[in-house]
């Protein structure tokens, strides 16, 4: 918790903690400062940042206009480019056929299983960052059946041909993993490797386990946001490995307005397949942000403390001490607990995509989408 907080001159702040909060630092990447005498409506209307752009206009539903600010403090990081305009195409195909229209330069964040074809196309180019940050993952409702017997939580683990899906719908630019991390991070544990491979036969063994005996009297269903196709995609394949089983889910598909509501308001929802970020991060942000892995009310799923043994403890060692060894040993620990009980399932880590027309210089993505534009340059 901060202790503290002095203000040295108009730049700089010294903050003050009761004790070592390693994911204090990591977290200010994710924090919007916004001057609080300019009023709570300031960034709904006409947002200030701190970037080398400055907020031009918006046009809802159309775009947004962004501009060079003239006055910007750092001299060698001001922007090469006069103006960006963001324009939001939902529409996957819509948004490609613009980029090889030559009527947008550059496409942010598409499906991975384009990228073969625009890799083909030599009008464009295309960056793709390695599996990192992005995991797939299903929330799971721990107040209610079935998902409060540890059984059907392990029989979610197994039902997944995770190799199978990154191949056939990740282009194969993911990874399977069943922690937040990727093996270049160094909180990742390498005993995690492998464990609830794809296994329809472990999935029938549990469900009997859990009192379900080839499904019956077992009622769940996953919900998936419209315009998520990977989401979708997952649901169905485990939908299969239980209906091969003797249990079909069903996939109830609603706009993402309503998704949200349900995940995060009413927790209307068995199964809740998604792709939250935080895998590259310090691990103490990666556990004590998001919906998935904090044991607090802002748990979806409805983890407490009291449901996985010692996780709080290892979760507090690994944030307030800055030994790496102890960290280590920390989150291996944690990571080793979350797989015994599975609050919630994690089945693999995804590549992003980006691609834009030759004449877009500079542009290096940021693999937890924190991106800069500031060395991006037209060579026109």
């Amino acid at each position: 918790p901060i202790k503290d907080v002095q203000v040295l001159d108009d730049t700089h702040l010294k903050i003050k903690t009761e004790t070592i909060e390693n994911q204090l630092i990591p977290a200010f990447t994710y924090v919007d400062i916004v001057p609080r005498g300019m009023g709570t409506d300031l960034v709904k209307q006409n947002p200030v940042g701190s970037g080398p752009y400055k907020f031009v206009e918006w046009v809802p539903n159309d775009h947004v206009t962004l501009e060079r600010h003239p006055r910007y403090w750092n001299e060698a990081r001001a922007g090469h480019v006069d103006r960006i305009i963001l324009r939001p195409v939902t529409e996957l195909q819509t948004r490609i056929s613009q980029l090889l229209a030559g009527d947008v330069d550059l496409v942010y964040d598409f499906s991975l299983q384009e990228v073969p074809r625009l890799r083909a196309d030599k009008s464009v180019s295309v960056a793709v960052v390695p599996p990192a940050d992005q995991m797939f993952v299903v929330y799971l409702n721990l107040r209610k059946p079935p998902f409060n017997k540890l059984e059907m939580r392990q029989a979610m683990g197994w039902a997944l041909d995770r190799e199978g899906f990154i191949k056939n719908f990740l282009a194969g630019l993911g990874r399977a993993d069943n922690t937040p991390f990727t093996p270049q991070h160094w909180a990742y544990d390498p005993k995690t490797q492998g464990a609830y491979a794809y296994s329809p036969d472990m999935v029938a063994k549990l469900l009997e386990k859990a009192g379900y005996p080839g499904g019956r009297g077992l009622a769940f269903s996953f919900l998936v946001p419209s315009g998520y196709p990977e989401f979708k995609q997952i649901a169905t394949l485990l939908q299969a490995t239980f209906a091969s089983v003797g249990y079909r889910p069903a996939i109830e598909e609603v706009d993402i307005a309503q998704w949200a509501a349900r995940l995060n308001r009413t927790r209307d929802f068995f199964a809740v397949v998604d792709y939250p970020p935080r895998g590259s991060t310090d691990p103490a942000l990666t556990y004590s942000a998001g919906l998935l892995f904090p044991p607090n009310p802002a748990n979806v799923g409805g983890l407490t403390p009291e449901m996985i043994p010692g996780y709080v403890d290892e979760l507090r060692k690994g944030a307030t001490t800055l030994d790496r060894g102890a960290r280590k040993a920390a989150y291996f620990k944690v990571q080793e607990l979350w797989l015994e009980h599975l609050p919630g399932p994690i089945y693999c880590h995804r590549s992003t995509a980006h691609a834009h027309l030759p004449h877009v210089r500079g542009f290096v993505p940021h693999p937890a989408f924190q991106q800069s534009f500031a060395d991006v340059w037209l060579a026109k």
